[in-house]
């Protein structure tokens, strides 16, 4: 095997990808309807799991030794160069995106402290929903293996004096924290005290486990690792390709089963509610994915080399990116265009990540990963020089940017800075980077449809419809609710509501659908943003809104209530028609709808 420095583990790089979408698909299956069929016993998220396996292994593989102040000081600034800009960047991006309401979870605690344990990256730290899911929430865990990062050193070092030594202490700690969970009788999870929730599967002591057996496997692999490098011949790729799908299998097949050794050992007195919780998003799977680590670091069999290929490593190498990304894009796509749901909107949401991903990826956090780290390691081995160095620096630049718009004027000073700071940051051409921001906006202006006009003669037709479920309901001050009417689709069922404006306004209402169980209970919401593209109406303009309802959701529903919103107003009240809630919910009975959309399918 060739050193460390020359040997790159490509196909454990291009495995981070996998395991990053799959953490996506659990977020957004609810949201996209050709990921409903995805089977309910799959817990998507314990590719969290995987990633910190993969961790401790990477870091235990490339830091073999930190013996001394200089190299740990190098290690953890190197780490926290890699975490914190991307961190940072895509929290201002979550706050940008995320509507007011919604960007965070609010409790008792000050916003502030909340913000800026976020920000510095401990807010895992802290056992109580409103720090550790705050803002950007799947960032968690980065908050989680952050700490795995300033505990590294310390287990290295127990683990040189004995492999068995991480493994005991980070273990000892699981079993604490669930013994304690249980003991207290605490709830699986709350919006305001600790829960088994924050004491298992977010807190970082009860994590370190996975992070140290990767620590482990890493230890492993040096022992199997032939020291004549990556000689392969045919009955060997055969071999490791074997032993690959094996891995593979396995670990598909534990996650598989997850649920079902989860509840089976729930019932047990020693494992109980917080031992199933552990067992449910750790406990099963690590084994799998610590032997898929173990065997694809290899990088000798046909599926590790296939992985190794530039596009999969690179897809790798954006994967944190697409981690960070995806939520608050998601959440985007759930506040402002919640009806581009079909597979076209699923691949065009994915699309847009990749583009996003990879824009992050070249423009900051390669470049700040460099320069920060360099930054930080200069200030924390000697502060004074350190420092001095960063306003050197600093004023180095100054010095130019200012030389170059007083000398050379406005225009030839951007072009200069152009040329020599954000160039070099991209090694392929420009055209291509510029190409992929043309890609990214298309995709982005085609799910912002603009609203759909009517003519007077076009709503005619729907307000003569004689399956009419609402006519000529007033809605606050600016809108009138011409009718609605129904048809159906093949899993779903569509209200089209004719809308007329009674005042010149942009439109900043948004349309809430409920379905109610026979007790007026709210058991399912589906939104749509009147305008995901901004528009402008003035008195008299008719416009078209349709919104689509999940069938098997419907047909469980006695009565749909129906909601406006208008931005920096709240709740609209209707005029007339059957409605709860102060007038503020106009009721539609279930029954009708469905007769109504039958009907008007017969006569189409």
């Amino acid at each position: 095997m060739t050193s460390k420095e020359q040997t790159k583990l490509d196909a454990l790089t291009a495995l981070r990808f996998a395991a990053a979408f799959l953490v996506v698909l659990g977020h957004s299956r609810n949201d996209f309807i050709c990921l409903a069929p995805m089977p309910d016993r799959i817990v998507f998220n314990q590719a969290v799991t995987f990633f910190f396996v993969l961790s401790g292994f990477i870091l235990t593989y490339v830091y073999p030794k930190l013996t001394n102040k200089t190299s740990i000081v190098s290690f953890l600034s190197k780490r926290f160069a890699r975490l914190w800009p991307l961190h940072a960047a895509v929290f201002a991006m979550h706050k940008a995106l995320v509507v007011k309401a919604l960007v965070t979870i609010y409790g008792a605690a000050p916003l502030s402290l909340v913000t800026a344990a976020n920000l510095l990256m401990v807010h895992a730290w802290v056992p109580l929903v409103q720090f550790f899911f705050s803002y950007n929430a799947p960032s968690w865990s980065i908050s989680t293996e952050f700490f795995f990062y300033l505990c590294f050193p310390l287990l290295l070092l127990a683990m040189r004096r004995a492999f068995w030594l991480p493994l005991l202490i980070t273990g000892a700690l699981v079993v604490f924290f669930i013994s304690v969970a249980n003991w207290l009788q605490l709830p699986v999870s709350h919006e305001s005290r600790v829960s088994i929730e924050a004491l298992v599967y977010i807190n970082p002591l009860a994590r370190i486990f996975e992070f140290a057996v990767g620590m482990v496997t890493a230890l492993v692999f040096e022992k199997l690792a032939s020291p004549t490098g990556h000689k392969a011949d045919k009955r060997r790729t055969i071999s490791f390709t074997i032993l690959e799908v094996i891995a593979l299998a396995f670990t598909g097949i534990l996650m598989y089963c997850t649920m079902d050794v989860s509840h089976a050992a729930e019932t047990l007195p020693f494992i109980g509610k917080a031992g199933a919780c552990w067992l449910k998003y750790s406990g099963v799977p690590f084994i799998g994915f610590s032997l898929t680590v173990l065997v694809f670091a290899f990088g000798r069999g046909l599926i590790a080399k296939l992985l190794s290929t530039p596009p999969a490593v690179l897809l790798g190498d954006i994967s944190y990116a697409v981690y960070l990304c995806h939520y608050p894009l998601l959440m985007y796509r759930r506040c402002f265009i919640p009806q581009a749901n079909s597979t076209s909107a699923f691949i065009a949401f994915v699309a847009i990540l990749l583009i996003v991903s990879h824009l992050f990826y070249i423009v900051l956090e390669k470049p700040a990963r460099r320069y920060i780290a360099m930054l930080l390691q200069a200030t924390l081995l000697n502060p004074r020089q350190g420092l001095d160095k960063a306003a050197s620096w600093c004023r180095l630049r100054w010095s130019m940017i200012r030389y170059a718009f007083i000398s050379l004027g406005f225009e030839k000073a951007c072009k200069m800075l152009f040329r020599n700071v954000v160039a070099p940051q991209f090694k392929t051409s420009l055209v291509w980077r510029a190409l992929e921001v043309s890609c990214l906006v298309l995709v982005i202006v085609t799910l912002h449809p603009a609203i759909t006009r009517l003519s007077s003669s076009q709503a005619h037709v729907f307000m003569s419809h004689r399956n009419s479920l609402a006519k000529d309901i007033s809605v606050g001050n600016g809108l009138q609710l011409e009718t609605v009417v129904t048809r159906s689709g093949s899993n779903s069922t569509h209200l089209d509501f004719v809308w007329k404006s009674r005042q010149a306004e942009r439109l900043h209402y948004y349309l809430f659908v409920h379905l109610l169980d026979e007790k007026g209970n709210k058991f399912f919401e589906q939104s749509a943003n009147f305008a995901p593209r901004p528009a402008t109406v003035q008195p008299g303009d008719l416009w078209l809104e349709s919104i689509s309802i999940p069938s098997d959701q419907l047909n469980k529903a006695q009565q749909v209530g129906l909601i406006v919103v208008k931005e920096n107003e709240g709740l609209m009240p209707f005029s007339s028609g059957n409605t709860d809630m102060s007038s503020l919910r106009l009721l539609v009975p279930v029954n009708a709808i469905l007769a109504s959309a039958k009907r008007r399918a017969i006569s189409m």
